[in-house]
């Protein structure tokens, strides 16, 4: 009933991510103001995490270590006050961010799903169709995970991350050079493994449409298959396409892992650089105990998007493969002829010859038959 590489989907060659993401923009384009009152909301967001080591830092300097304990509640209020605001504003963030999904992959199924419309006889029949209903559901879906994970979110990350550098430089330069010794390896590992990723699920994302394709037909056919008793051939057959695909996403899992551990081992090694230096400077008297628990709760807050890098990884790198596959279904341009004028208007009706006052035509004569 099938037969070898009838489901098989391209796997494109190399993807420039600036094109995709600036062809995809003009999707943006009916709603840029939930994506400027987003963009709004992220400074914002950023400023409440930065100040909540820095009033760390003060309660500890200014009322604990000196024992005087008398402005303790007011900080401690405007903490949970900082809490607060960053947990509304996250909220507002995340909400705007799945309604804008919402809306432009909704924009994208419908144009998918006209341009299927308009494409030849020729294009359905050299097509599976389980790679068109992959491109339409999955692939599309993929989109929404880049809204919720991606696509703005990294530039809050940005933002967080450049906040958190200027803050420590400021508080100590040497302490925080110390910190980021490790920054050139944690850059190096997140570009290779970003490269080996993109391959990967390339990979996983042809062998999904193959899968669905074959779904799609052995469902459809499920009476041809019982009629000529072929039950056990296809299910052999999905067992290895099933295989397959597991197999297909084991890299990926590979490289998530592997790009999550080395995170979290070079996360640790800056909060032991920090405290085997700092402790020295606090002994020396060149820097204050508070000031170092703030380090630590900055260095946190630095390492949790880039621990987090694995994971929007996985989603950007998915959602670029699926931008890959969606465009060159828009580009392919095998359409429909334009019907031509003569075969889609009716004649006009001849107007009927003149006749006298009180002569009638035949054609509106209705003959009543005798009872």
């Amino acid at each position: 009933m099938h037969s070898h590489g009838i489901y098989a989907d391209e796997i494109v060659g190399k993807a420039y991510d600036r094109r995709l993401l600036w062809r995809f923009a003009r999707y943006l384009r009916p709603y840029r103001w939930n994506v400027v009152t987003v963009l709004a909301i992220l400074p914002l967001t950023t400023a409440a995490k930065l100040a909540q080591p820095w009033l760390i830092k003060l309660a500890i300097d200014r009322y604990i270590v000196p024992g005087d304990l008398t402005g303790l509640p007011l900080v401690a209020l405007y903490f949970m006050l900082l809490i607060a605001a960053e947990s509304l504003l996250s909220f507002f963030e995340v909400w705007l961010l799945q309604y804008l999904g919402q809306r432009v992959m909704q924009d994208i199924r419908l144009e998918l799903f006209s341009h299927l419309q308009r494409l030849s006889t020729s294009f359905f029949d050299r097509t599976p169709v389980g790679s068109l209903v992959t491109r339409l559901t999955s692939d599309v879906e993929v989109l929404g995970e880049m809204f919720a994970a991606g696509i703005i979110t990294v530039v809050g990350d940005v933002m967080l991350l450049a906040g958190i550098i200027g803050v420590m430089l400021w508080m100590n330069l040497h302490l925080s050079l110390v910190t980021f010794a490790v920054l050139p390896l944690l850059f190096w590992i997140a570009f290779t493994f970003r490269r080996k990723m993109r391959a990967a699920f390339r990979q996983v994302r042809a062998q999904l449409a193959i899968l669905n394709t074959f779904l799609s037909e052995s469902i459809n056919g499920m009476a041809l298959i019982q009629l000529f008793n072929r039950q056990k051939q296809e299910q052999a057959e999905f067992t290895r396409l099933n295989s397959s695909y597991r197999d297909t996403n084991m890299p990926v899992i590979t490289w998530d892992a592997s790009l999550y551990a080395s995170v979290e081992a070079l996360s640790s090694v800056a909060v032991g650089l920090l405290i085997w230096y700092g402790s020295g400077e606090i002994i020396g008297g060149a820097l204050t105990f508070g000031a170092l628990v703030a380090f630590i709760q900055y260095i946190e807050k630095f390492f949790a998007p880039i621990r987090d890098l694995s994971a929007k990884y996985s989603v950007m790198q998915g959602a670029m493969a699926a931008l890959e596959r969606l465009f060159n279904l828009l580009d392919c341009h095998e359409v429909l002829p334009e019907p031509l004028p003569s075969a889609i208007s009716a004649p006009s009706p001849q107007p009927s010859p003149s006749r006298g006052e009180g002569e009638t035509s035949v054609a509106t004569l209705k003959v009543i038959p005798p009872p």
